[in-house]
């Protein structure tokens, strides 16, 4: 397992584990977060595919940490955690 920039391609899978779990997103707020704040959105790469992702936002006097998502067949094994944590050293 191994965390990296974000990129384009990624917002498929994305917004396919969001769907898993009932969010609303649509690709064009993905892709928003990710145009305004490249260097804040991480993937988790794991059996050579994404299977994690997480979006972060400065703000001048706070942060947003959001879109934490896991693929099911992967939580419980600290893929979740990973990025939260790599998320916090980009705010």
């Amino acid at each position: 397992m191994y965390l990296r920039q974000m990129e384009i391609d990624d917002l498929g899978i994305m917004l396919e584990m969001a769907h898993a779990e009932g969010w609303s997103s649509d690709r064009l707020e993905f892709e928003i977060y990710l145009n305004i704040n490249p260097m804040g959105c991480f993937s988790c790469i794991t059996d050579e595919k994404v299977v994690g992702g997480i979006m972060t936002f400065t703000y001048p006097n706070s942060g947003w940490i959001g879109n934490l998502v896991v693929d099911k067949k992967y939580r419980l094994k600290g893929f979740g955690k990973a990025l939260f944590r790599r998320s916090i050293l980009q705010l």
